[in-house]
């Protein structure tokens, strides 16, 4: 599961879980335990574990196949684009260009096994990348927007865009070697 505010989707249905979740803002869940950390001291976390022993499972993750989130991630970029043009509340951000300009060249530092098939290596690369986009809209808000309306439209504007790069992502970690 790939966190974000709010989201508990893909966690299983264990008493106490999904408050301390959301909470702590990451979860690890594992086979037979589910471990929730929580910063103790600036370099020691605490884990709480959750067995997961007689938990109903998890349901399965919404993720669809790899080509659907392509082209939804596609689809929401194009549309968030034109949104915002069209609002014309955009700012400038130097990193923004070089982001955008890699959205299909493989990200650094991410290893993953070598049989993974190519369009999961290029989603998990523009997710990442957009993720990166919409982190520097999200710490710039109200961007350009001057009334509450403005600010509004924009935030409407990005919100399926950052869905669909969750579920991006998720599908390009999930990927299973058929």
């Amino acid at each position: 599961m790939l966190p974000a505010p709010g989201d508990v989707r893909g966690l299983p249905a264990v008493p106490g879980l999904a408050p301390l979740g959301l909470e702590a803002g990451q979860v690890a869940v594992g086979e037979r335990v589910v471990l929730v950390p929580e910063p103790i001291g600036p370099e020691v976390l605490q884990w709480t574990a959750f067995p997961l022993d007689g938990a109903p499972a998890a349901p399965p993750a919404v993720e669809g196949t790899l080509r659907a989130a392509s082209g939804a991630l596609d689809l929401a970029m194009g549309d968030a684009a034109r949104t915002l043009a069209d609002l014309d509340l955009a700012r400038w951000h130097p990193e923004v260009p070089a982001l955008l300009a890699d959205l299909g060249r493989p990200v650094r530092g991410v290893a993953l096994p070598d049989d993974t098939d190519p369009l999961a290596l290029s989603l998990l690369a523009r997710g990442m990348r957009l993720a990166a986009v919409l982190d520097l809209a999200l710490a710039d808000a109200p961007g350009g927007a001057v009334t509450h309306r403005q600010a509004a439209a924009r935030d409407e504007a990005l919100r399926p865009l950052s869905t669909a790069v969750r579920e991006a992502l998720t599908a390009a970690c999930n990927w299973i070697p058929r």
